[in-house]
């Protein structure tokens, strides 16, 4: 990544874009985890191992989710801060060339401007 505003800028629109596939490929997989029949639980006969297994598979695969929203939300509040920061540096960089030519153009009147 460059150090100006539009490098910022496009690297948080490449971590909203992951965080967005992120979300969305875990969302359209998480189902899955839950089909207590792809584990051999089809509603047949059932052993205590299998009982604790419908028991836990389902709300562990709540949990998982919960930390994987969070780190989706994160990445999501990472791209809106780097947006913000290229915002700035390219807000501070044109202060700085406004600021500049201000200079230029006094240096332009004096002996030092040669």
């Amino acid at each position: 990544m460059r150090f100006d505003g539009t490098s910022w800028k496009k690297a948080a629109a490449e971590f909203a874009e992951v965080a967005e596939s992120v979300g969305n490929d875990v969302e359209a997989k998480m189902p899955s985890f839950k089909d207590l029949a792809r584990a051999g639980l089809d509603g047949g006969r059932t052993t205590l191992v299998d009982d604790a297994i419908s028991a836990i598979v389902p709300e562990s695969v709540d949990a998982v989710w919960e930390v994987l929203r969070t780190v989706v939300d994160g990445l999501n509040d990472e791209a809106s801060a780097m947006y913000m920061t290229g915002d700035y540096y390219i807000d501070v960089e044109a202060e700085n060339e406004q600021n500049a030519a201000k200079v230029e153009e006094s240096l332009g009147q004096t002996p030092f401007n040669r």
